[in-house]
C-alpha cells in the first residue's frame, strides 16, 4: 500500500464534391460539424483546504479491510489486482461525492491536481481483499474505477429443417463479452478506538449480496 501525498497523475463524415470547371476549378465542401456530445467537466465550489486533507491522512494506527466487486445478471465479479483509492470526508471531497453520484450522461464532476494527489491507494489481491494500514479515526471515501469484460453466453437460430412431424428450428450457443465499466464509492468511517474497520466496495445486487458481500 502506498501512502500518496504526490502527483500520480467522429468527426462526422464530410461529403464533399468536385465539379470540373474549365480553367478555374473548384472545390466545395460543406463545414465540418463535431457531432460527438459535449461533456461538461465541473468542479466542487468549495476551496480545497490542502493542509486539512493532509491532516486527515496522518498515520494513525487503525486499518481499513474490505472486498471489492461487481454485480451483474444475479453473478458477482470479483475486482481482482485493482486499484482502490482513499481520500479523506473534508467538505471538498464530500462535495465531489455528490457530483460525482448526480446521474448526468454530459457532466462529470473531476478534482483539481492537488485533490487527486492527496490521497492513499492500494491494490486489492486475486480475490478482490484490500486493505489500509495505519489510518487514524475520521472519515474517508474509497473510490474504484472497475472495468472488465463479462462472458455471456446465447441462443443463436442456426436455420430450420423439415421433418415428418414438420418444421424444426435449429439454436446454436454463441459465447460473447460485454464490456463494463462500474464506479464504486463508499463511505467509511473510523472511531476512536477502532483498530480494524470491515468495509465491501460493490456495485450492484440486491439485498443477500449486501449482507453477505462478494460471496
Amino acid at each position: 500500500m502506498s501512502r500518496t501525498i504526490r502527483r500520480v497523475s467522429w468527426w462526422s463524415v464530410v461529403a464533399f464534391s468536385m465539379v470540373a470547371w474549365p480553367a478555374s476549378a473548384q472545390l466545395r465542401t460543406s463545414p465540418k460539424v463535431d457531432t460527438r456530445p459535449q461533456v461538461e467537466h465541473v468542479q466542487p465550489q468549495v476551496a480545497f483546504d490542502k493542509a486539512q486533507a493532509v491532516a486527515a491522512l496522518d498515520k494513525g494506527g487503525a486499518t481499513i479491510t474490505g472486498v471489492a466487486c461487481s454485480y451483474h445478471d444475479g453473478r458477482f465479479y470479483l475486482a481482482d489486482n485493482r486499484q482502490v483509492m482513499l481520500f479523506p470526508a473534508t467538505p471538498y471531497f464530500e462535495e465531489w461525492v455528490r457530483l460525482r453520484k448526480k446521474d448526468q450522461r454530459n457532466r462529470v464532476a473531476t478534482m483539481s491536481d492537488d485533490a487527486y494527489a492527496t490521497r492513499v491507494e492500494t491494490e486489492t489481491d486475486e480475490k478482490g481483499n484490500f486493505r489500509f494500514q495505519d489510518m487514524r479515526p475520521g472519515r474517508y471515501y474509497l473510490f474504484m474505477q472497475f472495468e472488465f469484460n463479462q462472458a455471456m453466453s446465447r441462443d443463436v437460430y442456426a436455420g430450420t429443417s423439415n421433418t415428418g412431424y414438420g418444421a424444426v428450428n435449429h439454436y446454436q450457443r454463441q459465447d460473447y463479452t460485454v464490456a463494463r465499466s462500474d464506479e464504486m464509492i463508499k463511505d467509511v468511517e473510523i472511531k476512536a478506538g477502532d483498530t480494524t474497520v470491515k468495509t465491501a466496495l460493490t456495485r450492484g445486487g440486491r439485498l443477500a449480496a449486501k449482507l453477505l458481500p462478494c460471496k
